[in-house]
């Protein structure tokens, strides 16, 4: 465990086990080595072995298939983070208003309210001089 200022605590999380450690743990069983022989060779838990061996022989896959994903689920597809990026890459200081009106396809607030001056900031449908947030 390692800790810090702001997670006293925190746990280290093993690094994710290779495809190559566990197909030679699914070869070396199929020889006939013990869980523990095979946990000693690879240098690996002889807990990793015996997950891997029993969801190779149980399922013939990696992960158990009847298990839910956990997490949240993605929202954007390659599709939407390569527009956002070029978006992005074309126009650095956008505000995120402004990307939330391209993405919904309105036209941009600078081209419905345009500013009365040449200032950075933007006058808001309210009047009222802003930053880029819109008032809800």
């Amino acid at each position: 465990m390692t800790s810090s200022r702001f997670f006293p605590r925190a746990a280290v999380m093993a690094p994710a086990l290779s495809i190559d450690i566990e197909q030679r743990i699914i070869q070396l069983r199929q020889e006939g080595l013990a869980l523990g022989d095979i946990a000693g060779h690879l240098e690996v838990s002889l807990g990793t072995v015996n997950k891997a061996s029993k969801l190779h022989e149980e399922y013939r896959e990696r992960t158990d298939p009847s298990k839910k994903r956990t997490g949240r689920a993605e929202m954007l597809n390659d599709g939407d983070e390569w527009y956002l990026k070029s978006l992005l890459e074309s126009n650095p200081p956008i505000y995120l208003d402004e990307i939330e009106w391209k993405l919904e396809g309105f036209p941009s607030q600078s081209q419905l309210y345009p500013a009365s001056d040449s200032s950075d900031h933007k006058t808001s449908p309210e009047g009222t001089r802003s930053a880029g947030h819109r008032s809800k």
